[in-house]
């Protein structure tokens, strides 16, 4: 006879990086990336600005970590001095955001991107971005990359044309996707082990991937499975679009089922 006990499913623990006010000095977290991700199962929990060294005992801690948008990346962590179309920075958050980002990426914990995610992610395993799209690029076509003012963020405005080979494919089952965008940094030269698995129509790359599956093994006797080396990058926002864009949602719940 089976007993009255409730049952709890552990859900992934999921760490999401904040934003920063420089100016009263206090970290802050849009809601959107938190309900996302605990729409599609996880846990999310805010982390700290300064990690204080300890990035990969966090990186341990983790089941994952979703990187979000947010201000420019420091120039010269890409090897490039400052152009005058260059952004506002926050340096405390580039510190930590890029120690997490080598961290959890050498251990095999499942990384998201977004937005600024992308580039981070890109940037910490040693690829560069454009610190300014329209300054540093001349395409053919030309592509609105920021859409506040003239289209609401939960809906899309632009087209990307998806690798059909890619991860990002196998995940929504599209060649093409309709998506929001909110940028005027964006990744330049893929870093080892990534890939470039979607493109706006001015060739404008707009998702980043792991090149080939990584399975690691846990770092120490306490990791209870081996680890699958996830990792994914997009230059858009799902989060603001996931409630009602199948395609969005869907991204939330690949990534959270990658951390189980």
């Amino acid at each position: 006879m089976m007993d009255d006990k409730l049952f709890f499913v552990k859900k992934p623990l999921i760490g999401v990086t904040p934003q920063y006010n420089l100016k009263k000095n206090y970290p802050w977290c849009q809601n959107e990336y938190l309900d996302a991700i605990a729409a599609a199962g996880g846990l999310p929990v805010v982390l700290p600005i300064v990690l204080g060294g300890c990035a990969a005992q966090l990186a341990d801690t983790l089941d994952g970590v979703l990187f979000t948008g947010g201000p420019d990346i420091m120039p010269h962590l890409f090897g490039e001095a400052m152009i005058a179309e260059c952004g506002p920075q926050c340096p405390q958050r580039d510190e930590m955001e890029l120690a997490l980002a080598r961290e959890a990426y050498a251990r095999g914990v499942p990384i998201m991107g977004i937005c600024r995610g992308i580039q981070t992610i890109n940037v910490a395993l040693g690829g560069t971005i454009y610190q300014d799209v329209a300054a540093q690029r001349k395409p053919d076509v030309k592509i609105l990359h920021r859409q506040t003012g003239y289209v609401d963020s939960a809906y899309p405005s632009h087209t990307v044309r998806v690798d059909e080979a890619s991860k990002l494919y196998g995940i929504t089952g599209k060649s093409i996707l309709l998506v929001n965008t909110f940028h005027h940094q964006a990744v330049k030269d893929i870093a080892p082990g990534l890939r470039a698995t979607a493109w706006a129509d001015d060739g404008l790359i707009e998702c980043v991937e792991a090149a080939a599956p990584r399975i690691t093994e846990p770092p120490d006797i306490m990791g209870s499975a081996r680890r699958c080396g996830y990792a994914l990058g997009v230059q858009w926002h799902p989060e603001r679009m996931f409630r009602r864009d199948k395609d969005a949602m869907a991204l939330f719940t690949d990534f959270v089922r990658h951390c189980v």
